[in-house]
């Protein structure tokens, strides 16, 4: 039980940090994110910033900091506009669908009976859970238990960084551009294998509510302050926990979840970025925080491949 709590704890990190939430900005110098700059030998210019996909009042409007630096640029990009995506409700019911088990079988049929009561309690205790749920895949269940939790959270996706950045860019007409979008990111989801999909089901109904938001607020924290150190620490839990507690076969699980969700998407992301400061314009990258550290994070694969990167 210990193992699984630790790991739900884990995945709480991952998902807040690299995944863009579906559910705006009084200024204050309480908010610090980090941010950097990213140039060429030739001139070309390209702003950072990790984002976090919830928060509290403190982001209700953006940092003056960072709207100094997104005035002066031509675009922001994100992982995809979902502001957009959410005034599009046929087209967010039709890639739920692809979630939907067709072949007569139930989401009991693929998961331990422990695992589905466990889910489905913490589902009906928080309002979320009808019949027509049974047909969905495991990895959509996880999802559903994940806004349970964050709905007693202390924070809110309506505060979230992405959210603020993609509302003042609209405001003051700075066009965004998208990285990824709603359907690619689903399509990574899909494409977690059947053991994973139950293997993070059932690390997240481990928890409990108070725990997940423990973990949710420590990470927040760290990121509104701009506690690099902290942020760092929180985000590459998953390497101490995975040396010490977990079996082979879950730390290939969670190899595979690192694969898809972080190490794959970070490289695309690095070569967005390439594409935006050889094009000449000035743009502010802003996605997940988690996707922006460690060996395959976007600041080391800019490095890598040259450019200079510094704090701003």
């Amino acid at each position: 039980m210990k193992k699984s709590r630790i790991l739900a704890a884990i995945m709480t990190v991952v998902m807040a940090f690299s995944f863009t939430a579906c559910g705006s900005g009084t200024k204050t110098s309480d908010a610090n994110p980090l941010m950097w700059v990213v140039t060429d030998d030739e001139g070309g210019c390209l702003y950072l910033m990790g984002t976090i996909h919830m928060g509290d009042e403190r982001i209700k409007e953006l940092p003056e900091r960072v709207t100094d630096v997104l005035d002066v640029c031509d675009y922001l990009a994100v992982e995809f506009d979902i502001t957009e995506t959410e005034s599009d409700m046929a087209s967010m019911i039709e890639e739920y669908q692809n979630f939907v088990y067709t072949d007569g079988t139930t989401i009991q049929d693929h998961v331990d009976s422990e695992v589905y009561e466990k889910a489905k309690t913490i589902l009906e205790e928080n309002g979320f859970y009808n019949a027509m749920m049974d047909y969905y895949m495991p990895i959509m269940w996880q999802q559903f238990v994940n806004q349970a939790y964050m709905q007693n959270s202390d924070l809110s996706v309506e505060y979230g960084a992405d959210r603020g950045l993609i509302e003042y860019a609209n405001n003051n007409d700075i066009e965004i551009l998208d990285i990824e979008s709603m359907s690619i990111q689903m399509d990574m989801l899909k494409a977690f294998s059947p053991e994973l999909q139950e293997f993070l089901l059932s690390s997240v109904v481990a928890t409990t509510s108070d725990m997940y938001n423990v973990s949710l607020n420590a990470m927040y924290e760290a990121w509104v302050t701009g506690d690099e150190k902290q942020l760092i620490s929180i985000i590459n839990s998953e390497n101490d926990v995975s040396s010490s507690l977990l079996t082979e076969d879950a730390q290939e699980l969670l190899d595979e979840y690192n694969e898809k969700m972080l190490t794959v998407r970070n490289e695309n992301m690095a070569l967005a970025a390439e594409r935006y400061i050889e094009g000449g314009a000035t743009v502010f990258l802003a996605v997940g925080a988690a996707h922006m550290f460690g060996d395959d994070g976007i600041i080391q694969l800019l490095e890598n491949k040259g450019y200079t990167v510094e704090k701003w």
